[in-house]
């Protein structure tokens, strides 16, 4: 697993298993202790906790596998900028599971199921991580071809549009299933909106004659 590896992969490598490590320690632990009613959470908190842990640690240990066995995310040909992205989406992969889990965790224990929030990731929170994925390791925008001005700015540049997209979903779903103000999220999607048109120009200037043929 380590071996072969370069410097990036190994540390990303470290720091999955720490993830796993700890959640199975502390999904261990939560299963030897049980749960008592005088503890200061619900019964539903417990289960909901350990099923999280659980599925965290897995989910660490699964993406650990797939990262040197099936994918090609930290290829030493690659640049610094596109390493770093890779193991962003490495690391919201991860957290999408959890969301999903917590959700449907949720719903088994007859948790208040907020509807608005599953359709936010799954129109979402997924689509935006898809998409990045495809931007960054398209061989265009973070190369070795770029200079590093160009790709820190389009790292950047995808990271924004990313979250930018998340949180105009986020507020279009609240919108529609009126979980606030209906006044204040269609500002925050104006908002939204214009700065991603702010960060699409600056994209556009700074990037001007600077693309570059794919790898």
């Amino acid at each position: 697993m380590f071996k072969n590896k370069n410097k990036f992969n190994r540390v990303f490598n470290y720091i999955l298993i720490m993830f796993g490590t700890i959640s199975l320690m502390s999904f261990l632990i939560f299963i030897k202790e049980g749960y008592s009613p005088n503890d200061t959470f619900s019964y539903n908190e417990y289960v909901s906790g350990t099923v999280i842990y659980f599925v965290y640690s897995i989910t660490s240990f699964l993406m650990l596998f797939l990262v040197n066995n099936k994918f090609n995310f930290f290829d030493e040909k690659y640049p610094l900028s596109r390493k770093l992205f890779n193991s962003f989406i490495c690391i919201e992969i991860i957290n999408i599971v959890l969301l999903l889990s917590e959700f449907i965790t949720g719903c088994l224990l007859g948790n208040n199921i907020q509807w608005h929030y599953l359709f936010f990731m799954i129109f979402g929170y997924i689509p935006a991580i898809a998409i990045g994925h495809i931007a960054a390791n398209n061989g265009k925008y973070l190369s070795n071809k770029n200079s590093k001005k160009i790709n820190v700015v389009n790292f950047f540049v995808i990271y924004l549009i990313m979250s930018y997209y998340i949180n105009i979903i986020n507020s279009i779903f609240q919108l529609i299933f009126r979980v606030d103000d209906s006044i204040k999220l269609l500002s925050n999607i104006g908002i939204l909106l214009m700065w991603v048109g702010i960060v699409l120009i600056a994209y556009k200037i700074i990037n001007k004659n600077n693309y570059v043929e794919n790898e």
